[in-house]
């Protein structure tokens, strides 16, 4: 963009243009929930409910050992356990299933085998182990697999299968049962943060016989100002077009924000510089035309008189 050097003035064009910054976004944040779907896991309520014991009789003890203050005792015949409903489960969703167990006491001398069995169904066990047993055990031992729901509900049964004969049945612990389940959560937040970079588009021409002016012109976004200022400056047959900013390069869309109310007011300038300029010329010519007439004409007077 050039402008015609009409003026001695030299237009200087000065457009601050405010970039917004980048907005920053904080990336997704995800985590896996594990949630136990039994309730009164550990039987920490002190209760056995909602609980039900199978063919034996169950009986809240205290009990650290294993974590907790609690556990349950059962006392049953050669099959015995207990069992908890579960709903609002996923067809085809992979559960993790688990629980503790212990011999807590029997009268039986030597050693023996009992079997514990976690089942979702009766007679439909995930997991089983077999471990030997003298008359006392302390040892708190985990049962545990992976369970593949095949509808929205279930049973959950902790069974112990312990063939002493009726006049040895042991009392058998039970306690941090659980039916677990996964799910991943994610979550993402952003702030948007302006950082302001102020670039300046100059355009300055010079020529003569225009006085010093100066407007300034409405900006698009109450967040730049465009300024249009001319000074008075010597003759130069050159205009000028500086662009000076903060960063490497300035965006075409910078380059647009020059107002065309802008480029009016220096092409409006200009065209009066040149009517000044003009009619000064004009007025110097008579002067150099007139002047020697008169002078003729007041010499051939003065003869004429004498």
């Amino acid at each position: 963009m050039q402008f015609s050097p009409l003026s001695p003035a030299a237009i200087a064009l000065s457009l601050p243009l405010l970039l917004l910054g980048h907005v920053s976004a904080a990336g997704a944040t995800c985590e896996t929930v594990t949630t136990n779907l039994l309730s009164n896991p550990s039987f920490e309520s002190g209760e056995v409910s909602p609980w039900s014991v199978i063919d034996g009789t169950g009986t809240i003890i205290s009990d650290t050992s294993d974590g907790g203050e609690y556990a349950l005792q059962v006392y049953g015949t050669t099959y015995f356990g207990v069992e908890q409903a579960v709903t609002g489960l996923t067809v085809g969703e992979t559960y993790t299933l688990s629980f503790d167990y212990k011999l807590i006491s029997s009268t039986l001398s030597g050693s023996w085998l009992c079997e514990f069995f976690i089942e979702t169904a009766y007679g439909t066990a995930v997991a089983e182990a077999t471990t030997s047993y003298s008359s006392t055990d302390p040892t708190w031992y985990t049962l545990s697999a992976s369970w593949t729901a095949t509808s929205a509900s279930c049973e959950f049964i902790m069974w112990a299968y312990c063939p002493t004969g009726v006049s040895h049945r042991p009392y058998i612990g039970f306690d941090n049962a659980q039916f677990l389940s996964q799910e991943t959560v994610c979550s993402s937040s952003s702030s948007a943060t302006p950082t302001p970079t102020t670039q300046a588009l100059s355009v300055s021409s010079s020529a003569s016989g225009l006085p010093s002016t100066s407007s300034s012109l409405p900006s698009s976004s109450p967040s730049s100002t465009v300024v249009t200022s001319t000074s008075a400056s010597g003759l130069s047959s050159s205009a000028v077009f500086t662009l000076s900013t903060s960063s490497s390069a300035i965006s075409s869309a910078g380059v647009s924000a020059i107002s065309s109310a802008s480029v009016s007011s220096a092409v409006s300038t200009n065209k009066l510089a040149l009517f000044i300029s003009k009619r000064f010329a004009s007025s110097v010519r008579a002067c150099l035309f007139i002047q020697p007439i008169t002078f003729f004409f007041l010499y051939s007077q003065s003869f004429a008189v004498l």
